[in-house]
């Protein structure tokens, strides 16, 4: 098979938006996808995993680093009080509706992002869980070391005594009987089948 050499170029899509033309470069590059997935990890728990997540703060940022890595918007001149209002309207206007439908890769960046985060929920419940569980067990075990301490050596002979009685007690039942006859019969049936 001959092999043949691709060049490819990336135009950048040219967007009419309040009088200006914006540039979109329509293909989202690994490092920024991987950069915007972090920003929206960061910005989900910027309180912590056990505090409340801001998904709305996580988006925002999202798309706000979109617009500043995707296309040729300025966003060092936004700062102070009325530019916030602008960078809103840019970030959950039509504008950015336009901008991502000009970007090829868009949504596989952005459900990369989100399912980054359902695998950190995940992982964050299953550490939680097995705190919860390393903890209760502790707790179980430290209960029942104090309760040991306690407890004086003829206790210790009559629960040996107890735990005697209670195997001699479950050996001389049908079910241990019927276990024990399954046991032994299958035991036979490998003879058997061995010879």
């Amino acid at each position: 098979m001959e092999k043949v050499e691709m060049i490819l170029s990336s135009k950048t899509v040219q967007i009419e938006y309040a009088g200006k033309v914006i540039e979109v470069n329509p293909i989202i590059g690994v490092a920024v996808a991987s950069f915007l997935r972090n920003v929206y990890i960061t910005y989900i728990f910027k309180n912590g995993k056990e505090e409340e997540w801001d998904e709305a703060l996580a988006e925002f940022l999202f798309r706000k680093e979109i617009l500043a890595n995707q296309t040729n918007i300025n966003f060092e001149k936004f700062t102070g009080g009325d530019s916030v209002s602008q960078v809103d309207l840019l970030v959950w206007g039509k504008l950015y509706e336009q901008v991502s439908s000009a970007i090829l890769n868009y949504e596989i960046v952005h459900n990369t992002a989100l399912l980054a985060v359902e695998h950190e929920i995940e992982k964050y419940k299953i550490e939680l869980s097995t705190g919860k569980s390393i903890s209760g067990l502790m707790e179980y075990v430290s209960g029942m070391m104090n309760e040991f301490k306690n407890l004086k050596p003829e206790d210790i002979e009559k629960m040996k005594t107890e735990a005697t009685g209670l195997i001699e007690q479950m050996k001389q039942s049908p079910v241990a009987n019927v276990l024990g006859e399954s046991k032994k019969e299958k035991t036979r049936k490998k003879k058997t089948y061995v010879q």
